[in-house]
């Protein structure tokens, strides 16, 4: 919205997240006092950290969520969004009704014209098919993500379970050079003997498909003069190339891609740089890189990592996710990890 707009909405709802969904959501949920507020809505309303004051006030204070459908891809028009739709109950007409969100994920169903009524009323034809979670979990998971996916007994566990980082790592962004045909190449599209950190190309990681524990890493990035041209190169539409991270690029760690459905992590040699399409995640103790890797391309964490983060797994939501004390069993991970690898 315009500057003047965002400062009206700003005043009108403190909690809209710069979202104008989440201010029609809370003044809907605000006119309906005894009563319920329906939308469909882009599905990152779930889990965007920036839209977790709107969900910890409104819909899990305010109102309480009761039912959800995820429709995933196709439903908006052309949005290119994964979309849902919710029904939010008005903190007034709470009363003595279970605190509980009844879902149904439709993303594979192969359409949206199902029967909402026989799939989501209790007691309806389809009821199997519905999954229901108590929703004081929501705020106690990462960013208050509305983490419906995850079977109960399994939210209740991981909520003691301190964050990856900093207890276990730091997850980081790497570089961003913002001009992908100046910056990067194939291995084979260069001399061999100008690759390697101090000469003219380093080599990076960078993301790609789905590769847990081993990733070939084939790309190259133009670091000459140990980036000079990188830290100073600004794009045709005025944004300057970032080179963050500094003291851990060309340190041994681990690496993932951004883009992927499901998370899935590798080894990161010593030497390579890391970029902000392959993350990097380095141990705070050497000794528990291989232990680590285990775990995170574990099933659990696979299945929380894309319910709390969405489709791009940012720095910010993969530090917050619950690893278990990698001293219990880090010798048998590492060895699985590397066997693995």
């Amino acid at each position: 919205p315009p500057a003047a707009a965002e400062v009206m909405l700003g005043k009108w709802c403190a909690d809209w997240g710069g979202n104008i969904l989440c201010a029609f959501a809370a003044q809907a949920v605000t006119l309906a006092a005894q009563g319920c507020v329906g939308l469909v809505a882009d599905k990152s309303i779930l889990m965007r950290s920036s839209y977790e004051e709107f969900r910890r006030r409104v819909m899990l204070g305010a109102a309480q969520p009761v039912a959800l459908l995820d429709a995933g891809w196709g439903l908006l028009d052309d949005a290119c969004v994964e979309a849902c739709g919710l029904v939010l109950r008005s903190g007034r007409a709470i009363g003595a009704w279970p605190r509980q969100l009844a879902s149904l994920d439709l993303r594979e169903a192969g359409s949206s014209a199902v029967s909402l009524r026989s799939s989501l009323v209790l007691g309806g034809a389809g009821t199997s098919r519905v999954r229901r979670v108590a929703t004081d979990l929501f705020c106690s998971l990462p960013h208050a993500c509305i983490a419906y996916g995850i079977p109960e007994c399994l939210s209740r566990a991981i909520l003691g379970l301190p964050s990856l980082d900093p207890t276990s790592a730091r997850v980081r962004i790497g570089i961003s050079p913002r001009n992908t045909e100046l910056f990067y190449r194939y291995q084979w599209e260069v001399v061999p003997s100008e690759i390697g950190v101090g000469r003219k190309w380093v080599p990076i990681a960078n993301g790609g498909p789905y590769s847990p524990f081993y990733r070939s890493y084939d790309q190259v990035l133009l670091f000459s003069d140990h980036g000079a041209r990188l830290k100073h190169y600004v794009s045709p539409g005025g944004h300057p190339a970032s080179c963050r991270s500094h003291d851990l690029q060309f340190t041994q760690g681990l690496s993932y891609g951004k883009r992927a459905f499901l998370l899935n992590v590798q080894f990161l040699p010593e030497g390579f740089a890391f970029t902000d399409e392959g993350q990097g995640i380095f141990p705070n103790e050497a000794s528990d890189l291989w232990a680590l890797l285990a775990t995170l391309n574990t099933s659990m964490v696979r299945a929380l990592a894309n319910t709390c983060c969405g489709q791009h797994k940012h720095s910010g939501y993969v530090k917050l996710l619950p690893v278990p004390d990698l001293a219990t069993r880090g010798s048998e991970l590492a060895a699985l990890a590397r066997g693995s690898h």
